[in-house]
């Protein structure tokens, strides 16, 4: 009776871990609770019909690459490798967006084909967004047949 009983015990104890360690891995939706505007974002990808695009590390013409920035209740910067970019937003509820005139106001180029290719799907892609979702430090936008991840700074 004993053995049964500690068995039965270290089953449950072993359950119990196992639940705890589940739950604190998982990244929590805070979509409700965080304000996005309140934080600079960095690119972490974009994918587009299943095609991923990732900026590469390292050093580009701008500082300030890939970084969003909500510069006011409906204005920011999202700029590209070598352009400032921005537009304007409005957000009607929590997990809503609207993207409006997102383009790039200088016309620099890069010879790299990747970092143009990516440019080139930012500045598309972010223009079609109409969700977001804020799970732990990351915060994608999704369009139809789109994706936009970017990570808190």
């Amino acid at each position: 009776m004993n053995t049964i009983k500690r068995i039965l015990q270290k089953q449950i104890a072993l359950s119990l871990i196992i639940t705890l360690i589940a739950l604190v891995s998982c990244r929590k939706d805070l979509t409700d609770t965080i304000n996005i505007t309140e934080f600079k974002w960095m690119l972490k990808s974009i994918n587009i019909d299943n095609e991923i695009l990732k900026p590469e590390n390292k050093d580009y013409l701008r500082d300030d690459a890939y970084n969003l920035i909500f510069e006011s209740d409906t204005n920011f910067i999202f700029n590209t490798s070598v352009n400032i970019a921005g537009g304007t937003f409005n957000i009607t509820e929590k997990g809503k967006i609207s993207i409006f005139l997102y383009e790039e106001f200088t016309e620099v180029g890069t010879n790299d084909n990747e970092e143009k290719k990516l440019n080139e799907n930012l500045i598309l892609i972010f223009s079609t967004v109409t969700n977001y979702k804020v799970l732990g430090n990351t915060l994608s936008f999704k369009g139809e047949n789109s994706e936009v991840k970017l990570k808190k700074q």
